[in-house]
């Protein structure tokens, strides 16, 4: 698990952790490789960049309503790339019912 930047009121906790490998570990069983995923409410983008880091094929759209996770999820995105190179991983600032897309997630 990698070091996480995040806000003074906000600490994740061990379940986005185990929530990221139980997905890696579905993914195993049959998702495709290069699946694209969308994560509502990613926080300081704990769940979405732990599964990149066991799975870095996968593309991932996340989405966070609160403007004050957009550094920490900024600077924790840029934080695994140094160490694992480019990644597929977008965030906005954005409402669930904002979204716009012409992606069909898996």
């Amino acid at each position: 698990m990698m070091h996480y930047d995040q806000p003074e009121f906000y600490k994740f906790g061990e379940d986005s952790i185990l929530l990221s490998k139980f997905i890696s570990e579905h993914i195993e069983k049959g998702i495709a490789k290069d699946a694209l995923g969308l994560e509502i409410g990613t926080g300081c983008g704990v769940i979405s960049l732990e599964l990149l880091s066991l799975r870095p094929s996968l593309q991932i759209v996340a989405i966070e309503k609160q403007k004050e996770f957009l550094p920490y999820i900024k600077s924790n995105q840029e934080r695994l790339q140094k160490e694992l190179g480019e990644i597929n991983f977008s965030f906005s600032h954005q409402k669930l019912e904002e979204l716009k897309s012409s992606h069909k997630f898996d």
